[in-house]
């Protein structure tokens, strides 16, 4: 149970603290009194999210605390280290945005603080509603009716769910249809043939490109030296070789050398040059015929760069680029002929997790038909006894592709009046019907989950006269197995609670702020008769004000 609830600087809640008591607790007031502050610091100390607009003006900081009585039936969180018998929740709102979350003095994060307490409180306010027009919202109620039996199923169906989305993931890539794979085989053959054809080799465009340059070179050398030879060897009668030409000139200096000193030894030196100069062309002539190393020619090396071209042009890319898309085409038709065996075994354990998928489908569905046929004659029930006697609740089944939870489409309908076609809640309820509908929604809920707490925030909306004497009674009904807090405006209401809470304003020095007053038997008799509204017969409504009260 809630043993207290300490709130400063919320909006106009300046520093107040009350004790928390079993049974059913009304909190009454004017309209702005501060009465949903006190819900929104139940909701704060739940874990729900707060704006910095709720600090108290001239604040830099919002701070609620409350005392749990802890629960021998709930987990005891790891993170706080041996179980005490309370858990203290407090919570700071910063004025920069930032909200600080502890635990009996240890910080936690938004999501720990939350989930434990929630453990403990469930707050019912005007969305919750809403909720019931929401059809996507039905299945999370039936299911929850459905307690263990259907979570249990529930969470083998999602486990099966998941791993058949994880297996169609991992097969993504993996081609099942056997001529779909015989196609892109071929498909990839023929382009691997045209790689096997030219035979391609890691820098092998830049080597044929430096030993084409190489070759141009050595062809323009080739010609020089060609030149030189031709005019050392070749001649003719009217043009003599050069080398015709030196031995003419060795012969007539031999002539003049005969009995010339001089001429003899220009003789000697001319022939030694002609001897150096024939072993210089000599030379030139058997390195012009040794060549380059034997390779390529350039007609060959451009047939070979042509290729090498037109595949680039094809598959747009460099050469490099070629290489690196060769060796994916080899993977993926490796990957794809290894795969045969793979895909075997993927479609087994496919049609094993689709056919095991059904079946839980089915099994989950027949159990929410069984739960949706009890939860309609408890929450009929329970309308009953809001004064709704004439109301159907019917809880409807269309089937819908498989989901994460399952292939039930689940929308619930209701009829207000007796011989009138059951119909979506949205169509038909009004704002009071859906108000009790939702608190016999909770009721019958709450006998299987059942929270500590509960905090109904003007449930009493869009009723009056006996539907609110109905409203009343279910909560005080529910007060016996929790601690219920209301925010009502209705004099039938308060008056069934065994403890009320009153939230007034008032002003302290130049400041207004807004206090709790628990009242007494007195007090709560003055409450009831303001509720009531007799202001012009005050002793009719105080005669009524004491009968509803007598009726607690």
């Amino acid at each position: 149970m809630l043993v207290s609830l300490r709130v400063q600087n919320l909006a106009l809640l300046r520093d107040i603290e009350l004790e928390g008591e079993l049974g059913f607790t009304a909190i009454v007031g004017e309209s702005g009194a501060g009465k949903s502050l006190m819900i929104q610091a139940i909701k704060a100390i739940c874990g729900e999210r707060c704006g910095r607009d709720l600090i108290r003006s001239g604040c830099d900081e919002a701070y609620i605390e409350a005392i749990f009585d802890r629960s021998p039936d709930r987990p005891w969180p790891e993170f706080l280290g041996e179980p005490e018998d309370q858990l203290v929740f407090s919570r700071s709102l910063r004025s920069n945005g930032r909200s600080y979350f502890r635990i009996n003095g240890r910080s936690c994060t938004q999501s720990q603080f939350r989930d434990i307490a929630s453990q403990y409180a469930e707050i019912h306010g005007q969305n919750d509603s809403q909720k019931l027009f929401d059809v996507k919202s039905h299945i999370t109620f039936l299911d929850k009716y459905g307690a263990e039996e259907i979570s249990t199923l529930k969470q083998r169906y999602q486990d099966c769910f998941r791993s058949l989305r994880a297996l169609l993931s991992s097969g993504k890539n993996l081609i099942r249809d056997p001529e779909e794979r015989e196609r892109l085989m071929l498909r990839l053959e023929k382009q691997i043939e045209v790689f096997d054809r030219l035979k391609l080799e890691a820098g092998e465009e830049e080597r044929l490109l430096e030993r084409r340059q190489l070759l141009e070179s050595a062809a323009i050398k080739q010609g020089q030296v060609d030149s030189i030879l031709e005019r050392y060897y070749s001649g003719s009668e009217a043009s003599p070789s050069l080398e015709e030409s030196l031995d003419v000139i060795a012969a007539n200096l031999s002539t003049l050398a005969d009995d010339d000193d001089f001429h003899e030894a220009l003789a000697q030196r001319f022939q030694d040059l002609k001897s150096g100069l024939s072993e210089l062309i000599d030379s030139l002539r058997r390195r012009s015929e040794e060549g380059i190393d034997e390779g390529m020619s350039i007609e060959a090396i451009d047939l070979r760069l042509r290729q090498i071209a037109q595949l680039k042009q094809r598959f747009h890319c460099d050469f490099d680029g070629l290489l690196s898309y060769e060796e994916k085409l080899r993977q993926r038709y490796k990957q794809i002929d290894d795969s045969i065996p793979r895909i075997e075994a993927y479609e087994a354990e496919y049609r094993r997790l689709e056919t095991e998928l059904s079946e839980l489908a089915a099994q989950l569905s027949t159990k929410r038909k069984h739960f949706g046929e009890a939860l309609e004659s408890a929450i009929e029930s329970e309308l009953r006894n809001l004064s709704m006697p004439s109301a159907r609740f019917v809880v409807s089944f269309l089937t819908k592709e498989a989901e994460l939870d399952g292939c039930d489409q689940i929308e619930f309908l209701f009829s207000g009046n007796y011989g009138e076609a059951a119909k979506p809640l949205a169509q038909i309820a009004s704002g009071g019907e859906a108000s009790r509908i939702m608190l016999a929604i909770k009721v019958v809920l709450n006998q299987i989950d059942e929270s500590e707490i509960l905090v109904f925030d003007e449930v009493d909306t869009g009723i009056s006269g006996e539907a609110s004497r109905a409203v009343a009674k279910c909560l005080k009904r529910l007060s016996s197995d929790h601690q219920v807090f209301c925010v009502s405006h209705q004099a039938q209401i308060a008056a069934q609670a065994e403890h009320m809470l009153r939230v007034e304003k008032f002003v302290q020095g130049e400041r207004t702020e807004s206090r709790i007053q628990v009242l007494d038997s007195a007090g709560k008799e003055e409450e009831i008769v303001r509720l009531l509204g007799y202001a012009h017969d005050e002793a009719s409504a105080r005669v009524l004000a004491r009968d509803l009260l007598q009726d607690l």
